[in-house]
């Protein structure tokens, strides 16, 4: 009887490790643009590990241009994530009737030591989105997993599959309509704030001074940009403000003079964008480097480069030109056609195949040449 009583209670502790569930829910991140995915086991688990875990967060598809979406920490150490830091997979959905872009992430737990885990939520993962306007972010579960068959919440340890198959997700937001992997299930996260995405940045030479020109996706919380300036690279100052357009328009293009440019009291000066939305978070562009050289009106970045640089410079008119590449013997290693236009103008220069070194850039048009050096690299 003894012996009755000890396997019964064997199989009634084995019967209650297997009933463990995992649930998943998302939550505002540490930035305006981020998310966090939590999870939370149905009841304490001991000496288990996570040995998979798959979800998927969704975007409407109205949202242009579509944000990118990628991992920006990982809390569970062991897990490793294909294609890190992006999504393994992007697809096109029909979701609550409408269209979406999914964003299927999946990771692999290495066979490390058990952990035990609490019956209360952890953190797991931070999402970050960039490039795009306010958005609702969805942690989802569609029918069959969608046109792909994954866009699910899937958990595993070393033990068993864990999910709860009929309630996968909790929390603010969630709804479960108990069908499981055949059901659409969700947690719906309003209003994620994406920041100002800087498309590009230029410093040109004009006319004794520097043009500043930006180009920035995401204008619509946008309240005003500051214009730093450094001489050494490290410590920066502000030289000046351009308010938002305001104009109702996702994208859209700045620019800046600065006429104090060559009186600064060194050989170069750095420039960068620091942006600033209407609810105080701050986006900060590239930097950019000028040489103070009153005769020099072309630009080159990057320089010293590895493969691909940009000539750019500011044209008061229209005419065509040749873009002339020599190596220090006088060889010419590129000739390239342009037509340049009124304004600014920006012409990439391929040097793939070209050898290191050092070499000249010469702008060759009918008002004569203009000269820069270049170097590139491995």
């Amino acid at each position: 009887m003894k012996k009755l009583f000890i396997f019964s209670a064997l199989i009634l502790s084995v019967s209650l490790s297997f009933a463990q569930t995992w649930q998943a829910t998302i939550k505002k991140g540490t930035q305006t643009n981020s998310v966090k995915l939590f999870l939370k086991a149905s009841e304490a688990i001991t000496n288990q590990y996570l040995n998979s875990l798959e979800f998927a967060i969704l975007i409407p598809a109205t949202v242009n241009p579509q944000p990118e979406v990628k991992l920006l920490s990982n809390s569970i150490s062991h897990l490793t994530w294909e294609g890190f830091p992006a999504a393994k997979q992007v697809s096109d959905e029909t979701f609550l009737g409408k269209a979406f872009k999914s964003y299927y992430f999946r990771a692999d737990g290495s066979n490390v030591a058990n952990n035990n885990f609490p019956a209360t939520e952890f953190e797991a993962v931070e999402i970050i989105l960039t490039g795009a306007g306010l958005t609702d972010v969805y942690l989802a579960q569609l029918p069959d997993g969608g046109s792909t068959g994954f866009v699910n919440f899937y958990l595993a340890t070393n033990i068993k599959a864990d999910a709860n198959d009929v309630n996968p997700f909790y929390g603010s937001g969630s709804f479960n309509d108990g069908k499981g992997y055949s059901g659409e299930s969700y947690v719906k996260l309003t209003d994620v704030d994406l920041p100002v995405n800087f498309m590009s940045f230029y410093a040109l030479k004009a006319s004794g001074a520097s043009k500043l020109v930006w180009d920035v996706e995401n204008d619509i919380n946008n309240q005003y940009f500051e214009i730093e300036r450094s001489e050494d690279g490290r410590n920066y100052s502000k030289i000046g403000s351009v308010n938002a357009k305001a104009n109702g328009k996702s994208s859209n293009s700045y620019e800046f003079l600065d006429n104090g440019f060559q009186n600064a009291n060194a050989a170069s000066v750095y420039y960068r964008i620091k942006q600033v939305d209407k609810d105080g978070a701050v986006t900060y562009s590239v930097i950019r480097t000028l040489k103070i050289d009153k005769n020099a009106l072309l630009n080159l970045f990057p320089n010293p480069v590895k493969s691909v640089t940009k000539l750019s410079f500011d044209s008061k008119t229209e005419y065509k030109a040749s873009i002339l590449v020599r190596d220090i013997s006088g060889k010419i290693v590129l000739n390239k056609a342009v037509l340049v236009n009124k304004g600014v103008n920006n012409f990439d220069i391929n040097l793939q195949n070209v050898a290191a070194g050092e070499y000249n850039v010469t702008l060759l048009s009918p008002a004569g040449s203009e000269n820069i050096k270049l170097t590139k690299i491995q």
